[in-house]
Parts: C-alpha cells; sequence; structure tokens
C-alpha cells in the first residue's frame, strides 16, 4: 500500500527544533512522508537577537515541481505565511486539492497581542481559508483576531470568550476547532469542537517555556487528519504524548525531542 504523504507549507528556521522541522519531525515519526514547502527562511525564531529573514525564492515553481510529481495529498498543513504571493499560491494549491484534509494552523499573536509584523492581508489569507480547512489551531489570541473579537477584551482562563470565539468561527465555515489552551493552575488546557460537542482537553502542564510546542502539536493534529482520526480522543493523545516529551526535556529552550516518542500509535 502506497505510504500517505502530507504536504507542509511552514517557515524554516535554521536554529532551532521549531516550525517546519518540528512538523516534519512529528509527521515522520509516525509513518508518513512529509512534503516540505518552505514559505520563508529564517535564521532563527523571531524572538532571538539579530535574527535574519529571506524570502523563498522560485516558491511557484517549487510547489509547482511537486505537483508534477505527486498528484495527491492525504493532508496539507499551513503555519507561517507573510507572504502575499506565496498565499496566493497556497490558496490555489488548497482549493485544487480537495482530497487533501487541510490542516490551519495561524500565526498571527499570543497573550492578548499580534506578533509584530502581522499585518492584514496575512490576517485576511488565514480569514479566506477557514471554510476550506478540516480543522483550525489558533490559540486565544488568533482566535480573537480571525472571528473580529477586539483584543482589548482578551483575559485568560474565560470560557464564555472561548464560547464565543467558537461560535463565530463556526459562523464562518469552520468544521473543526482546536482552540489552543492555556494553564488553569495545574494543567494545560485545550479546547475542541467538531462544530457540535465541546471537549476540553487536558495534560500535565509542564513550568518551562520551550519553542515549538505548537508545531509539535500542529504535525501531530496533521497526522490525525491524514489518517480520518480528528476526535477529542485522538487529540487528547498527542497532547499528553508532547506533555511527555517536555517532562524528559532539560531546562528552558529548544526541543530535541526522542524521534520514536513522538510516535502515537506505539
Amino acid at each position: 500500500m502506497e505510504r500517505k504523504r502530507i504536504i507542509i507549507f511552514n517557515d524554516f528556521c535554521g536554529i532551532g527544533t521549531v516550525a517546519l522541522k518540528m512538523n516534519m519531525l512529528a509527521v515522520m515519526a509516525n509513518g508518513i512522508e512529509a512534503v516540505s514547502v518552505p514559505t520563508g527562511i529564517f535564521s532563527a525564531p523571531m524572538n532571538y537577537k539579530g535574527f535574519t529573514r529571506n524570502k523563498m525564492p522560485e516558491f511557484q515553481n517549487y510547489v509547482n515541481s511537486i505537483e508534477n510529481i505527486y498528484e495527491n495529498f492525504d493532508a496539507t498543513l499551513i503555519g507561517f505565511i507573510d507572504d502575499v504571493a506565496v498565499s496566493k499560491r497556497i490558496t490555489d494549491f488548497v482549493t485544487k486539492h480537495r482530497e487533501s484534509k487541510t490542516v490551519l494552523d495561524p500565526i498571527m499573536g499570543d497573550n492578548g497581542r499580534l506578533y509584530s509584523g502581522t499585518g492584514p492581508e496575512q490576517i485576511e489569507f488565514y480569514k479566506s481559508l477557514i471554510p476550506h480547512a478540516e480543522i483550525i489551531l489558533p490559540n486565544t489570541t488568533e482566535g480573537m483576531i480571525l472571528s473580529g473579537i477586539e483584543l482589548s477584551n482578551f483575559s485568560e482562563n474565560d470560557e464564555s470568550l472561548k464560547l464565543e470565539i467558537l461560535k463565530k468561527l463556526k459562523h464562518m465555515g469552520a468544521k473543526n476547532i482546536l482552540l489552543k489552551g492555556e494553564f488553569d493552575g495545574e494543567n494545560f488546557v485545550n479546547t475542541f469542537t467538531n462544530g457540535e460537542e465541546i471537549h476540553t482537553i487536558k495534560s500535565k502542564y509542564i513550568p518551562e517555556k520551550f519553542h515549538g510546542t505548537g508545531d509539535l502539536l500542529g504535525g501531530l493534529v496533521a497526522v490525525l487528519a491524514a489518517n480520518d482520526e480528528l476526535d477529542e480522543k485522538k487529540i487528547s493523545v498527542a497532547q499528553n504524548l508532547i506533555s511527555e516529551v517536555l517532562k524528559n526535556e532539560k531546562g528552558a529552550g529548544e526541543i530535541l525531542p526522542d524521534f520514536e516518542k513522538l510516535n502515537m500509535y506505539d
């Protein structure tokens, strides 16, 4: 049987197991081919001092070449996009490849604030893909941005705010939503809805700051999408796996996960 494949559109960082690097690890560890498409080339994550960013050269030709080799994909994972030409090409890809389950991980802000450089074109791009996505993975801040709720209304662990975000995103065409979480004093809490039921998914909170945990979750959710397993039980497995990975890390900083421990099916 042909191996499943996931195409990943995300930025590539030279330093750090983040973004495209982490997505690839999660996908490949679960026996799925990772077709990698850098949307930009960073020297390091944006919060590093003196990081540099380069646009992806020949992006359209790069994607054209991949489509000439492969006709079908089981899932499409979309992460950081901040270039109009890149976003247009990805939109064309998503609308063409309806067989592929799109996982949209909109990277725009956190803690009630936009990331530096997040602009209106980037926000509109993510909004336009919501009806095409099998699942979207915003944090609370990004959920507010997408659904049009003023960031001045941001507050942590606000259940009424979460419900308002989920309601508005569903109205915008979202099928499945994983609202990425917050610390409740003991656990890390995500909220998942399939448009009908709402589930609170908790995992052990690891009191360290790590880069790449959201990218790891995005990769694992893309695996679940490719395997037609998007439900609260499987997402809980992925979330608990991440906690297990993090508790074995030494200190804050970059994650260097054990490849075997990223497999959700062992």
